[in-house]
């Protein structure tokens, strides 16, 4: 286990046109873009880590699971991870995953985040490809941001009143 440019691999890491297996029981983290593989096969566990890292290759065979890392990374202020994959043809095999479940904003934090009321027992949802909904007598809703119709970017969490924390974990695909 350890980091997909690290000495987890028999040869180095990966090149152009490379076949490249992830072993089971091997969680390996994807931090940077990897180059054009013939064919890559996820035995393990992949992790995504930046917004922008891709996997790109010819064949792509999930048995095994594929996620990003949870919320924001790296320090930034908005979400910084989601899963990218380009690929010619891409196999997820019974009982096996691409997810992102439960890894985007917490409540009421991220770029659409829905409003907090300490004050009060009213908040609103969070936005995202939308503007979140607002409370009954409260806040309006969170910002839009993203695309309704193909989303990329993790979904924000919706507002806390003074002691209900809102919704959120939405990951990006």
């Amino acid at each position: 286990s350890g980091n997909w440019n690290d000495a987890i691999w028999d040869s180095g890491a990966p090149a152009a046109g490379d076949v490249a297996v992830i072993g089971s029981g091997v969680t390996v983290t994807l931090s940077n873009s990897t180059p054009w593989l013939g064919s890559f096969t996820n035995n393990g566990t992949l992790i995504f880590t930046n917004l922008d890292t891709v996997l790109c290759a010819t064949n792509v065979a999930v048995n095994g699971t594929v996620q990003h890392a949870a919320g924001s990374t790296n320090g930034a202020p908005d979400s910084t991870n989601r899963i990218y994959i380009q690929c010619v043809d891409l196999t997820v095999n019974a009982g096996k995953a691409i997810s992102a479940l439960a890894l985007g904003y917490g409540p009421f934090t991220g770029t659409g985040a829905g409003v907090t009321r300490w004050d009060s027992s009213v908040a609103s949802g969070a936005g995202h490809g939308g503007a979140g909904g607002a409370s009954v007598g409260g806040p309006a809703g969170g910002g839009a941001y993203g695309s309704a119709t193909d989303p990329s970017t993790p979904g924000s969490g919706g507002g806390k009143t003074h002691d209900i924390a809102g919704g959120g974990w939405g990951g990006g695909v």
